[in-house]
């Protein structure tokens, strides 16, 4: 608490009073800056004589503070009985640190007396206004004088307010709206040692004689000599304070004398045992100033004027953009490509309400900074102060923020004793709920790199030259070249899949759907929307059009302060199987048989297997009516054959799991069997993950190094609270992008002895194409023992251009596809990500001084390709960096026993399998074996034991 404030007045500097008012702008802002420190150096000063009380408890918190409004006696009391139910409540909280060690108390109270003399020396207070020289004196002065006292325990005691005591010491009034006299150096009254009064909220808002009500002229000097009749004048550093601020302007607006005193949390209850859930938040107990962001000279009203202004011009413009892209219908047949994609990476209900409201606190921000720099209080500060400054403003009461439905409840406190986990991670961890949540903004661990610093993105080189267009990118340093992976154990294109169904359970950032066939054109930033960021093809472009462009829609915002844009991430940051289940409880709902604890399917006619159930909407589905697409967990379920097939694979696990554990517990019911199979599910998905791919991708002595494989037997006992498991941004925008380099454009379809049972599935011709799935000939099965048995790509900068010039395209009409990799590129600018060369210096790497800095790095070729394009190495964007690198490999027990060989075995037609289905079979390393005699969990381990269950 003392460090906050002591920082925050530290970095502004102190000034010479003023007398008279102001001749010129210059003047005026020296005047503002100065009263922004004189009010910072009140509040520490408030913090300072009340912190050692508050120190005995272990928790930071008193504040008495003065708001100064139009109120009756009646309304006084009414504050002062909800302030002591407040302190009521909070001293059922504090009566359980009654522990404390005092080397604690010690502890704190000689820092903070630091402190206390640290900013003396830095406001250059000379020796009769030491702060800790008055701390000390004045201690148990002014706790005696707010009646307020510790007792054996360290327990806060309720205060008692007096009224007659404020009345008294408050100067009688004429009913003149003349200023009072000067104070009178009469002492001050004693308190009544009667039992304090309670005034009637019936009592008329103004006396005869004026004592309840006062203007604002008469204000500041009541106040003032409220602060005279308590502590004397010659010693209290409080009223020659008092009368410094007076002197530098008439900084008290509202009317009425009312002493409210509030309890300003600012940390977490804790008590010897056990830590408390977090029951209550900053923002309800923060007194409302006036002042607006703290440390910033910008007024609440100025604020919210600028975020009520920025709501109508935002409402303005999505009605525009409405009418412009007519809803974002497809206008012709090559347009189908965009819709397709779009349809695929939209915005959730939920998302949407929340991106409206961050677009108006973007234009708030905007407005504000432009407003700002023109100001004659300009402010010495920079962009990223400016806008941490704003990140501090609390919105609660212009635009208060709802993400509590039906859909994501968040229920408080969190229940300890739940047994499933919630959908959208919420309370997943138990101290901090909202880590990991959908809906969420996706984590920084740099402070953005847009153009403006706010919203613009990255658009010029580090010699202020544009950045290299996003598609000659792709071209000069990804263009396809057949290389398959042959390092070490040879992969298979399994490991691929597997990761793009990981990268969904994960990771979503939607954008508006209703743009994306709107936002080819070249112009489209200015004639269609700000989001619009069309893609220049350049003349030599081998494969589109010269000339035209590709079209990209930024992704929606998800900030939820003021300041710089941020998105947001639509599913949970969990490994929860989200895509099988979904990521709020409404989609889990409606994939819900409700009986036996089963999910929805589709059956295929030809063999009795079933796939996932099919979804009504036609629109976006390429081969729908009559071969329709799915619906899942995830709205990208159907965006190719591959995808479907393992998506089909898992939800076959849990039907089959929800089957067998209704037969042996005959006694559950449909929920108990459905939360039960979930649970499994998740545990098993979670095992493969950790046990079979990470240790391919990123090494076997790594996840050893790191502690990422699963233990052998008991229990993790190294769960972290504060670690936040939320996805970062540039994980999603670039790290795990990195399995774009390893998709091969075709599936061969093989049947249970691998031999091929029908051609094989072009990726470029089946996006969000589901027909193969319905095809006798192949289907879910035949994909999946392909995957299993074909060499994946290798891990480099190179990608097929069955996405690189093919991404859903229409089949048979030319240049209708879009590039993979050029939105990769032009995502990570859009998000504000920061260069490979910053990354690497964030990761502790030293940073490419030249593109020579990056030999033993990166292939000599590649780094050509690179140089080709990039003027500086400090330009080269973070996924072509990645990429372009040189590669460096009892229930519980039960668990364990999961392979996704297994899986495949118990879910499809294969009869044998080779264990490391994430390899290719090999005669002696990888052998194929009988499904039977790969290991699978058993789930008699989930058997309820008892006389009363058998008898069913």
């Amino acid at each position: 608490m003392f460090k906050e404030s002591y920082n925050t007045i530290a970095e502004t500097k102190t000034v010479e009073n003023t007398k008279g008012r102001p001749k010129s702008n210059a003047a005026k802002g020296r005047l503002k800056t100065a009263k922004g420190a004189h009010e910072k150096m009140k509040e520490v000063l408030t913090f300072a004589l009340h912190g050692l009380m508050t120190a005995f408890i272990n928790f930071n918190a008193a504040i008495v503070s003065i708001t100064l409004q139009s109120a009756s006696e009646g309304q006084v009391t009414t504050v002062i009985n909800d302030f002591k139910t407040q302190i009521r409540e909070l001293t059922d909280e504090v009566s359980k640190t009654s522990n404390m060690q005092i080397e604690k108390v010690e502890q704190h109270e000689a820092e903070m007396r630091s402190l206390l003399n640290k900013l003396s020396d830095e406001l250059k207070l000379d020796a009769n206004d030491r702060l800790e020289e008055h701390f000390i004196k004045k201690q148990e002065e002014l706790l005696r004088k707010m009646q307020t006292y510790i007792i054996p325990g360290n327990l806060l005691i309720e205060p008692t307010f007096d009224l007659t005591l404020i009345k008294k010491t408050l100067p009688p009034l004429s009913s003149s709206s003349q200023p009072p006299s000067q104070p009178s150096s009469q002492p001050p009254s004693q308190p009544s040692s009667q039992p304090p009064s309670q005034p009637s909220s019936q009592l008329p808002p103004q006396s005869a004689d004026g004592r309840y009500v006062m203007k604002g002229d008469q204000l500041s000097e009541s106040v003032f000599e409220f602060y005279q009749r308590n502590m004397p004048t010659g010693e209290s550093f409080v009223c020659r304070y008092a009368k410094r601020v007076k002197q530098l302007s008439d900084c008290f607006q509202q009317t009425g004398p009312i002493l409210v005193f509030r309890l300003n949390y600012s940390g977490k209850f804790k008590s010897s045992n056990e830590e408390l859930p977090p029951t209550f938040h900053e923002s309800d107990w923060k007194e409302d100033d006036g002042k607006g962001v703290s440390g910033w000279s910008v007024p609440n009203r100025r604020i919210d004027s600028a975020i009520r202004r920025a709501a109508r011009v935002e409402e303005d413009e999505r009605r525009r953009v409405r009418e412009v892209t007519d809803g974002g219908k497809p206008r012709s047949t090559p347009f189908r490509s965009f819709f397709s994609y779009g349809k695929l990476m939209s915005a959730k209900a939920q998302a949407v309400q929340l991106s409206n409201r961050s677009a108006i606190l973007l234009t708030t921000t905007k407005m504000l900074l432009g407003e700002l720099q023109d100001d004659s209080f300009a402010f010495s500060m920079s962009r990223d102060e400016e806008l941490q400054k704003l990140r501090g403003y609390d919105l609660s009461r212009v635009l208060p923020e709802n993400d509590n439905n039906r859909c994501t409840p968040k229920n408080m406190p969190c229940n300890r004793a739940a047994k499933y986990r919630t959908f959208d991670g919420w309370c997943n961890n138990l101290k901090h709920p909202e880590f990991g949540n959908t809906f969420n903004e996706l984590k920084r661990l740099l402070p953005p790199a847009y153009e403006d610093g706010i919203d613009e993105p990255r658009s010029f080189s580090s010699s202020d030259n544009l950045l290299p267009n996003p598609r000659v990118i792709s071209n000069v340093v990804h263009h396809d070249r057949n290389i398959q992976h042959s390092m070490g154990r040879i992969y298979s294109h399994m490991l691929m899949q597997l990761g793009q169904l990981i990268d969904h359970d994960l990771t979503h950032s939607p954008f508006d759907d209703s743009l994306l066939a709107n936002c080819s054109s070249c112009d489209s930033f200015r004639t269609v929307s700000a989001n619009c960021v069309p893609i220049p093809i350049p003349f030599d472009d081998p494969h589109f059009l010269p000339g035209t462009c590709l079209s990209f829609v930024r992704s929606i915002p998800g900030q939820r302060q003021l300041g710089a844009r941020n998105q947001l991430n639509q599913i949970s940051s969990f490994l929860d199987a989200s895509p099988i289940y979904g990521s709020t409880d409404c989609e889990a709902e409606v994939l819900r048989e409700m009986e036996g604890g089963r999910l929805l399917t589709a059956r295929l006619q030809w063999n009795g297997r079933d796939t996932l159930p099919q979804r009504d909407e036609t629109d976006e589905c390429r081969s729908a009516p009559q071969f329709p697409c799915f619906q899942a967990g995830d709205d990208r379920n159907s965006q190719h054959p591959a995808l479907v097939s393992l998506q089909s694979i898992l939800l076959r696990e849990h039907n089959r799991i929800a089957d067998e554990l209704s037969s042996i517990n005959r006694h559950w019911g449909d929920e108990q069997i459905y939360q039960e199979t979930r649970r499994i599910v998740s545990a098993q998905w979670a095992h493969i993950v950790y046990s079979e791919y990470l240790p391919k991708i990123l090494g076997r002595e790594v996840v050893k190094k790191e502690e990422l494989l699963p233990l052998q037997s008991g229990h993790f006992e190294g769960y972290d609270s504060e670690c936040d498991a939320t996805i970062s941004q540039p994980f999603a925008t670039a790290a795990f992008r990195f399995g774009h380099s390893t998709i091969g454009r075709y599936f061969p379809r093989l049947d249970p002895h691998f031999r091929p049972v029908a051609s094989d599935v072009d990726i470029a011709d089946n996006f969000d194409n589901t027909t193969v799935i319905y095809d006798s000939e192949g289907s879910v099965d035949s994909i999946v023992l392909g995957l299993v048995s074909t060499r994946q790509m290798a891990l480099d900068r190179h990608v097929t251009d069955g996405v690189r010039n093919h991404l859903f395209s229409v089949p048979g009409v030319p240049r209708s596809g879009l590039d993979l990799i050029s939105i990769n590129i032009m995502r990570g600018r859009d998000h504000g990500i920061g260069s490979y060369n910053v990354y690497r210096e964030y990761c502790g790497l030293p940073k490419a001084l030249s593109f020579f800095s990056l030999k033993g790095v990166m292939r000599d070729e590649t780094i050509e390709r690179l140089q080709a394009v990039y003027e500086s190495a400090d330009d080269i964007d973070l996924y072509t960096g990645i990429v372009s690198e040189l590669p460096l490999e009892e229930q519980l027990q039960e668990i364990r026993q999961t392979s996704l060989a297994a899986l495949i075995c118990a879910n499809s037609a294969a009869t044998q399998l080779h264990r490391d289905v994430l390899s290719l079979p090999h005669h002696f390393l990888n052998k194929l074996e009988d499904c039977r005699q790969i290991p699978s969990i058993n789930l008699g381990a989930w058997k309820e034991k008892g006389e009363w269950f058998q008898k069913s």
